[in-house]
C-alpha cells in the first residue's frame, strides 16, 4: 500500500537504532522492500550496499525501457502542493 501511495517501486529500510552501530559507522543492514515482498539482506559495509543497489536500479531501468526524470518539485503523481 505504501509503494503505491508513495508512488514507488521500492522502499530501502534500515535500522538506524544506536545498537546497530550504522550511523557513524562502516556497515548496515538494510531491507528492500517491492510489490513481492521484503528482501532483507545481511550486515554489509556501506559501499558494498550502495554498489547492490545501484545494480539493481540500473537492472530495473532497463527492464523498464529507461526512465523519466521527475525533478525535485514533481513525482508521478503531479507536481508537490
Amino acid at each position: 500500500a505504501k509503494l503505491t501511495r508513495k508512488g514507488c517501486d521500492w522502499i530501502v529500510a534500515n535500522d538506524v537504532s544506536s545498537r546497530t552501530g550504522a550511523m557513524g559507522g562502516n556497515g548496515n543492514t538494510v531491507c528492500v522492500i517491492d510489490n513481492n515482498g521484503a528482501e532483507h539482506w545481511p550486515k554489509l559495509e556501506k559501499q558494498e550496499i550502495a554498489r547492490r543497489l545501484l545494480k539493481r536500479i540500473a537492472s530495473h531501468m532497463k527492464n523498464k525501457g529507461g526512465y523519466k526524470y521527475y525533478g525535485p518539485a514533481e513525482s508521478k503523481r503531479g507536481p508537490r502542493n
